[in-house]
């Protein structure tokens, strides 16, 4: 697959998500939570997450395999009886514009993903339960999104709405700020999930890494390391600078590359390309420590 954006800048980041709670129930336990958006609101109900997967990205690379799953419970001053269904809907956000005069392919306008009714809903220790799963393709589809105009670091956001027996819907819009700053609970209203390009398998050939010491006398201690298989081999610039040819043989099962700081980081520069000749990754002065965030997103799988 092979996707071309006018930004290649790229942060390979496992979709920590946002969730924004609900309106709380009339309980005198949860008093607090129960003010709404305006100063005479309505007080009604809310959600909270129970579990969830811990990664919710999106891989650009490979959608059918992007998913996760939460299970949430619903709170109201009647055990949670009053809910009646739980939606989600979706929005995508381009955040990788190259300028001024690139296209922005946002997409603002919000679509339904799914509503669960409470006939999925199963009973839990204190309230009703509901697990469910988001599955990343299904949402482009729904979306309408051309993958060709999304990038890594793009995010898809989605809101949650809970519909009560009486006709009445909490959100974000109609919650006090007990719910929406998140202060008690682990809401279940919005969230996000972050692209990142992910192949399904290592990209083998021959990597280049050009490292730079703006002093002269080499990265004192820095390095980068390259994990082919598990097995590690490190880098490290000498003198001013030089330059390694990293082959990543065929068959090749796992591919991890980790940077390592030393002292006088902040004469520390290097630049990754993938065997195709693309530029994946450029760090320095002071490169981030740790596992290497490569922008594969334009990479031929």
């Amino acid at each position: 697959m092979n996707i071309i954006k006018k930004y290649k800048s790229y942060k390979a980041v496992f979709l920590s998500s946002l969730f924004v709670l609900l309106t709380a129930a009339c309980s005198e336990n949860i008093n607090e939570l129960q003010t709404a958006a305006e100063a005479d609101g309505e007080k009604g109900a809310f959600a909270r997450i129970i579990s969830s997967s811990e990664d919710k990205s999106t891989n650009l690379l490979d959608p059918n395999s992007s998913s996760w799953t939460a299970t949430i419970e619903f709170v109201d001053n009647q055990s949670g009886s009053l809910i009646e269904s739980y939606s989600l809907y979706a929005t995508f956000k381009d955040n990788t514009i190259a300028d001024e005069s690139a296209p922005d392919h946002s997409i603002g306008t919000e679509v339904l993903i799914d509503t669960w009714n409470k006939s999925s809903f199963v009973a839990g220790t204190n309230y009703p339960e509901l697990t469910f799963t988001v599955q990343a393709s299904d949402i482009i589809t729904k979306l309408g999104l051309d993958t060709n105009n999304a990038d890594g670091g793009d995010t898809f956001f989605f809101r949650g709405e809970i519909s009560l027996s009486d006709g009445r819907t909490f959100s974000s819009t109609n919650s006090g700020l007990s719910i929406n700053s998140e202060l008690f609970y682990n809401d279940a209203f919005g969230f996000s999930s972050t692209f990142v390009c992910v192949p399904p398998s290592p990209i083998t050939g021959d990597w280049v890494i050009e490292m730079a010491d703006a002093y002269g006398d080499g990265w004192n201690g820095g390095y980068i390391s390259v994990f082919i298989d598990g097995v590690e081999q490190t880098h490290a610039a000498v003198g001013s600078g030089n330059t390694v040819t990293v082959n990543v043989p065929s068959g090749t099962q796992t591919l991890e590359w980790k940077y390592t700081s030393g002292n006088w980081e902040s004469e520390n520069t290097f630049k990754i390309y993938a065997p195709s000749g693309n530029l994946v990754l450029s760090d320095g002065p002071t490169p981030a420590t740790g596992t290497l965030a490569l922008n594969l997103c334009n990479e031929s799988i």
